[in-house]
């Protein structure tokens, strides 16, 4: 686009925002405050982009990923971190480092994707890439590999439905060892009665 072409496209969008009365309002950011990373466009993928960008500049998701929920989640919500199978795989608060398992591929590359564009506003980084957690939506929806335009509701659908679904598989691998545990109220409920000895009964003598 030369000189020309962008002034009379300027000169265009200022009368659209006099005759609607859509003047911008200017924003002030708080003192020590980053503006979040902007995230690379791979290919008319900006359903996932401003999908992504929704979802890191929701405080309320910052807080459990980073495992720094506000107090009243934690008796009162099923949102507290340490009841999520996905936030809690290979995760956990400063000092706490729990084993990694298989099976939850979208929710880690989607919550790795978090991690660093929360630590790229901390440090101030520009860019990120949603790759590898595009690549994995593609793998269970087939709609995402070929570089064509989204619907931007329906891969938030897509994604949250796909970790539910991961969480709902590893949920009863987790359970197991719980319930098979020595001692456990469970585990003595579902284990079969002992059979008990039947006495042989006599013929009465009349």
């Amino acid at each position: 686009m030369g000189k020309k072409e962008r002034a009379e496209l300027t000169a265009r969008r200022k009368a659209y925002q006099d005759k609607f009365g859509l003047q911008p309002t200017p924003v002030e950011l708080p003192p020590g405050s980053t503006l979040p990373p902007g995230f690379v466009n791979l290919g008319n993928s900006c359903f996932l982009n401003s999908t992504l960008q929704s979802l890191t500049a929701t405080p309320l998701l910052q807080a459990l990923v980073t495992f720094n929920p506000p107090p009243d989640l934690e008796h009162e919500s099923n949102l507290y971190p340490s009841r999520s199978p996905a936030l809690t795989n290979a995760r956990g608060p400063p000092g706490v480092r729990r084993e990694w398992e298989r099976g939850m591929p979208i929710s880690d590359a989607f919550l790795k994707f978090e991690d660093e564009a929360f630590h790229a506003r901390q440090i101030g980084k520009n860019t990120l890439t949603p790759r590898e957690l595009l690549g994995q939506i593609g793998t269970k929806y087939e709609q995402y590999l070929g570089y064509r335009q989204q619907d931007a509701h329906e891969l938030l659908r897509h994604l949250l439905d796909g970790m539910r679904m991961e969480e709902l598989d590893v949920c009863p691998r987790r359970l197991a060892p719980l319930l098979c545990s020595p001692g456990s109220t469970d585990d003595q409920e579902t284990k079969p009665p002992t059979a008990r000895k039947n006495k042989t009964t006599q013929p009465r003598q009349v």
